[in-house]
């Protein structure tokens, strides 16, 4: 069950250029074990196949199925994908796109899902078009000048996860790429694409952190639930995700009991814009 607080078309939506908010919504074309994901126009900021590497205990995992959609939502300026692939040792590769039409946010995540706790390795590409700034590192050009259109790209990736001898992202003919390692049942590879619509925002890269999630007053490991808050200038986003039975959980003083949930912050705190809830 989903349920979002986008208020549709009703109202003036914030200003965005040419290539920005509604006039860019993402296209997923899902062929078999194939996804080509590209958002932006005339000319797309995300093009291109969208591949994931995974290694289980430096040992690459292979696909054993094809993408199979397992949800789809969409509500005035908010869509949202769900896919499933099943890989090999029974691990599950769950693909989140979310995007957020009104503040020109796309948000991407995959989540590796097993039964039994492991070292995992997991590497992701995508092609990427002009416009597209690294946010913690050198970008291929300069932001654009004043009404030039750049969208940021934020891998949501803890440092302790990161490989010290990698450099991530790395962004460079077409193409951006980055990885992390992790330890558990389950990990989490997120990213998200910040379209600027001011010159301030084209000029201040983003900034994130991981947020403390907990149960019953109790700190849960990051394989059992992450929570991300992002900031580009002035505005602000928070990014859920639930990686086991989901539970009554709090972070950044937000309550919730579901598989997801995106939403925006502010001085009233977390304003939820989609919550995904697990079907009994």
């Amino acid at each position: 069950m989903l349920r979002s607080n986008d208020q549709g078309d009703s109202g003036t939506p914030p200003a965005l250029d040419s290539r920005g908010g509604s006039n860019a919504k993402p296209v997923v074309d899902c062929e078999a074990r194939k996804m080509h994901v590209r958002w932006g126009s005339p000319e797309p900021w995300l093009r291109g196949p969208w591949l994931t590497a995974v290694a289980r205990h430096e040992t690459p995992l292979v696909p054993r199925s094809d993408w199979e959609p397992i949800c789809r939502y969409r509500e005035g300026q908010i869509e949202h994908w769900e896919y499933e692939m099943r890989l090999s040792h029974g691990v599950r590769l769950q693909r989140q796109i979310t995007y957020l039409g009104r503040d020109g946010v796309l948000f991407l995540a995959d989540a590796i899902l097993s039964t039994r706790r492991a070292c995992w390795a997991v590497e992701v590409a995508c092609g990427i078009g002009p416009g597209v700034l690294r946010a913690d590192g050198p970008s291929p050009a300069d932001p654009p000048p004043g009404n030039g259109s750049a969208t940021w790209l934020t891998p949501l990736v803890p440092t302790e996860n990161l490989d010290p001898e990698a450099d991530s992202p790395k962004i460079g003919s077409g193409t951006a790429t980055w990885g992390g390692r992790f330890e558990g049942r389950a990990a989490f590879l997120p990213c998200v694409f910040l379209t600027a619509r001011s010159e301030a925002e084209r000029q201040s890269p983003p900034l994130w952190r991981s947020l403390t999630v907990t149960e019953r007053g109790q700190v849960v490991a990051a394989d059992t639930a992450v929570a991300y808050r992002v900031q580009l200038a002035a505005r602000q986003w928070v990014f859920y995700r639930s990686l086991a039975a989901p539970g009554n959980r709090a972070f950044l003083g937000c309550n919730f009991a579901g598989e997801s949930l995106v939403g925006t912050f502010g001085k009233k705190g977390v304003a939820a814009l989609l919550e995904v809830q697990l079907e009994e």
